[in-house]
């Protein structure tokens, strides 16, 4: 009926129609359906041929609704110098910090987050226009912010979260060190090596070693015959202040920098292999290896390691990531099988599926499933085992599976799988024999037995 007061109203005039659906099936005939794919080449494109006045005003319309975006929109437009334009962003970040207080003062901090994920995304993008003195002076901004807030006695909850921005800019610092090293560009190297040091004096303290070492791990990397006495100096000088107990071991973390630096990469390794025994140091010995694309050497230090001597848990979850990475990109199917389910059995459920793939791709599944499932039982919820196994058509293990249910917590978990999907498993009558184990196994819980008896008869339809 309404149709029919509509195409009235609409009768003998010109009205304009749109098709405001947004059912897949109206995306045919829309030009604009599939831009957000590539939308930036057609603004590329679009850009070169705008009226230079419509894109002022909507940059302008933009960097007045936010002024983070201004900086780094004047940063992009304007030729600046790196250090121009690192004072261009220490203004900002001063201004920021400046509204920051002890309380717990939201808009500020949100204010800083934003302007700091902006200076990140323009880090990495400076190191892809190899632009490293700019990307350099970024990263030091945004470490220099952090210990700023601590003099500044910032809320304690916002100098923790802060972390997280230096995390990333370590791994930049590391990549720019990385190139610095490549690049063999002197000038850069006395500015990386002067400022990191510069930064180790203001705040170096036993609660702040960790950084301090791993900045001065990244000046040993671009180390040259000019460098390496003054680095050698800075251990002396850190060794006599420090009171750390472990201060020995992060000494031998730099020197492993050292040798990088001033041997060949497998000298190096032979090196690491028989001092190096920070497991963080370790880490970010390999990761060095991994940004410098030395896979085979990065293997064979991190299967050293890992054979070598006992490891903690978190060190050895992360040892066999990186390997697992190595052996993908490497192309070594064994190896990558056997190191998915390392990872697997140390718990990291998201491998599932690359061990049990790749070893049924070499024809060594079948010896090696019963060891992977039983871990499985033990330790990933029974709903997620059960799907992995049932996306991996494994119906003999997902009834053994539910043949060792015991808790009425499992049982409602099992019959939560039924519902979503377990129902349509019809292959080998698989979902029957689910559901006459859990009839069984719900015996004494008459409600939840109920539920299964009509799951049972609504397959039997």
């Amino acid at each position: 009926m309404l149709n029919d007061v509509i195409a009235k109203f609409s009768e003998n005039k010109q009205i304009n129609s749109f098709e405001f659906s947004l059912r897949p099936t109206h995306d045919i005939d829309n030009p604009f359906a599939k831009i957000s794919l590539n939308i930036i080449d057609h603004l590329s494109d679009v850009v070169d041929k705008a009226d230079k006045k419509t894109l002022n005003q909507v940059i302008l319309d933009e960097a007045g609704e936010n002024i983070n975006f201004s900086y780094k929109i004047y940063s992009q437009i304007t030729d600046m110098t790196p250090y121009d334009e690192g004072m261009l962003f220490k203004a900002r970040l001063i201004e920021i910090l400046n509204n920051l207080d002890d309380e717990a003062n939201n808009d500020a901090y949100a204010d800083l987050v934003e302007f700091s994920s902006m200076l990140t995304a323009l880090s990495n993008k400076k190191i892809e226009d190899d632009k490293l003195e700019n990307a350099f002076i970024i990263s030091m901004l945004l470490f220099e912010t952090a210990e700023e807030m601590k003099i500044r006695n910032v809320h304690l909850n916002y100098i923790l979260d802060y972390k997280n921005f230096l995390e990333e800019q370590k791994l930049i610092l590391h990549v720019i060190a990385v190139k610095i090293f490549e690049k063999d560009n002197n000038k850069l190297k006395d500015l990386f090596v002067k400022e990191l040091l510069n930064f180790i004096n203001r705040f170096y303290n036993d609660a702040n070693n960790k950084l301090c070492f791993d900045l001065l791990f990244f000046t040993a990397l671009t180390a040259d015959k000019k460098t390496v006495p003054v680095i050698k100096s800075a251990l002396t000088a850190i060794k006599k202040f420090a009171t750390h107990t472990t201060v020995t071991p992060y000494i031998v973390y730099v020197k492993a920098g050292l040798a990088f630096s001033q041997s060949s990469p497998k000298e190096a390794v032979e090196f690491a292999k028989n001092k190096l025994k920070y497991h963080h140091g370790i880490e970010m010995f390999a990761n060095t290896l991994l940004i410098t694309n030395n896979e085979e050497l990065n293997a064979e230090f991190l299967e050293h390691i890992l054979s070598s001597r006992k490891i903690p848990y978190v060190y050895n979850v992360v040892y066999n990531k990186q390997l697992l990475h190595i052996y993908n990109a490497v192309n070594n199917k064994e190896k990558l099988a056997y190191t998915a389910k390392a990872l697997f059995l140390l718990g990291d459920e998201s491998v599932y599926y690359i061990a049990v793939d790749t070893l049924k791709e070499l024809g060594k599944y079948e010896q090696e499933k019963h060891e992977i499932h039983n871990i499985a039982c033990k330790s990933i919820p029974i709903y997620d085992y059960c799907t992995m196994l049932a996306d991996s058509k494994e119906y003999d293990l997902l009834v053994k599976r539910f043949e060792i249910i015991k808790s009425v917590k499992d049982i409602k978990e099992a019959i939560k799988f039924m519902d979503d999907q377990g129902v349509a498993l019809y292959d080998n009558n698989t979902n029957k024999q689910l559901l006459q184990i859990l009839n069984d196994k719900s015996e004494k819980y008459p409600k939840l037995q109920n539920h299964v008896k009509s799951l049972l008869e609504l397959i039997m339809i």
